[in-house]
């Protein structure tokens, strides 16, 4: 058995240090990198979406509309940040051939 199916498919702490690892290695090069901003957003959304939110990907749920609120407020924040960052400029430049 390959390593890589040992550690997906084991069972408690072995996969949750795993993903603990995985979680701080992001964090830090996030912190690192991208600045103290970017470390507060990311810890404050994930704050709110672990502990504030029970997530569902079924909209027949009585409870899906707060993640569909937050999944919605998200991608809205992050499409106004990215556009503020480039002065108003497009997103997306498009390709001339001249």
């Amino acid at each position: 058995m390959a390593r890589h199916e040992v550690i997906t498919s084991a069972p408690g702490p072995a996969r949750a240090q795993d993903l603990a690892i995985v979680a701080a290695s992001a964090v830090t090069f996030l912190a690192v990198r991208c600045g103290l901003l970017a470390f507060v957003v990311d810890w404050s959304v994930a704050n709110i979406a672990l502990f504030s939110l029970v997530p569902t990907v079924d909209p027949g749920d009585w409870y899906a509309t707060p993640s569909v609120i937050f999944v919605g407020l998200i991608v809205l924040l992050t499409w106004f940040g990215a556009r503020a960052s480039t002065g108003g400029a497009p997103l997306v430049a498009a390709v001339r051939r001249e």
